[in-house]
């Protein structure tokens, strides 16, 4: 006991005073980040392609029929053709980052649905950019096309996420050498929105409270020794998770991540969580069997997603979105 107790003052004084050297190790990568831009060409092959209505904001809100076309990046919409436009117009295409969406929703009002009870409606919205296009189907099956046209977006927006991640475990003990992870609980590869419009990959680890709040880091990988991001989190950080099908995203202190799989992101906040409830009541330092027992908690958890498959499918073997300053050879 002795010994373990002064291994955990040694850890606390490295924790306090430490932060992480400069990488001695051979760097083949640095931080990797990518390219999210809403415009970026959109990759074959095409996965659907099928009628439904589009919502105009351009043209007082109305709804005009069109043909959406899915692909592993992003979609398009195309009119039809008319009396005056012989072939079918390219209204927009849309590329889309891993922080998007799309879910079934409902008009902007109980009047506005009413007014159109034919129409099944799901938006999809890249709110990384913030653009949002409202969608609809209609006839006997609307219900059933919705449903088919949201989860197969969703699978989509899922492979592109799953694409960026390279292969990796979570973990919940500290590395060995690194004094400044001596209070890790949960560590991982998170996907971070970057101000620069892209998405960086980053290895994130929270931390057990200590003195009335706990550290969030984010290196360049999972050898911790290039700090990007370091934040306090108190009772009072906000923390919160977008709505979607099979949305992973979630926002810490005002910055925005997204994981490999929902499952992974309930994971993460539920951990936040149980850290902000101890901060709350203003609990002491934790001890060291205080600690073990907190990371058995997690590593449970951690255990429980190891065990589930990730996707349905195998996620792609390439990022579907370009690395900066190397070209995207999947492009079509």
């Amino acid at each position: 006991q002795d010994t373990s107790l002064s291994r955990l003052a040694a850890e606390e004084h490295l924790y306090e005073t430490c932060v992480p050297r400069p990488a001695l190790r051979p760097r083949e990568r640095g931080l990797v980040s990518y390219i999210a831009d809403a415009d970026m060409p959109l990759l074959e092959p095409l996965i659907r392609d099928g009628e439904v209505w589009h919502l105009r904001p351009d043209e007082r809100n109305t709804f005009r029929p069109c043909r959406l076309l899915l692909y592993a990046n992003g979609f398009a919409v195309r009119y039809p053709a008319t009396s005056g436009a012989p072939v079918e117009i390219p209204a927009l295409a849309v590329s889309w980052s891993p922080f998007s969406l799309v879910q079934a929703c409902r008009l902007h009002s109980i009047q506005a649905d009413a007014q159109r009870p034919w129409l099944r409606l799901f938006k999809v919205s890249v709110f990384h950019h913030g653009v949002t296009h409202f969608f609809a189907t209609q006839g006997p099956s609307a219900d059933t096309e919705r449903a088919r046209w949201v989860a197969d977006i969703s699978r989509g927006m899922r492979n592109l996420t799953q694409s960026l991640f390279p292969p990796y475990a979570l973990r919940v003990d500290p590395l060995v050498g690194a004094g400044w992870t001596a209070m890790r609980l949960l560590a991982g590869y998170l996907l971070l929105c970057d101000d620069r419009g892209g998405v960086s990959l980053v290895y994130s680890e929270l931390h057990a409270h200590w003195d009335g709040v706990a550290a969030f880091a984010a290196y360049e990988d999972e050898f911790c020794d290039v700090q990007v991001l370091r934040m306090s989190i108190d009772k009072d950080t906000c923390v919160s998770e977008r709505v979607g099908i099979d949305c992973s995203c979630f926002s810490l202190g005002g910055h925005h991540f997204n994981t490999r799989s929902c499952t992974e992101k309930m994971l993460w906040l539920r951990a936040i969580s149980n850290v902000k409830v101890k901060l709350r009541h203003g609990a002491a330092n934790p001890t060291p069997t205080e600690l073990r027992h907190y990371r058995a908690s997690v590593l449970e958890h951690t255990r429980g997603i190891l065990s589930s498959k990730l996707t349905s499918g195998s996620p792609p073997s390439k990022p579907l979105l370009p690395q900066h300053g190397r070209p995207m050879s999947a492009a079509a």
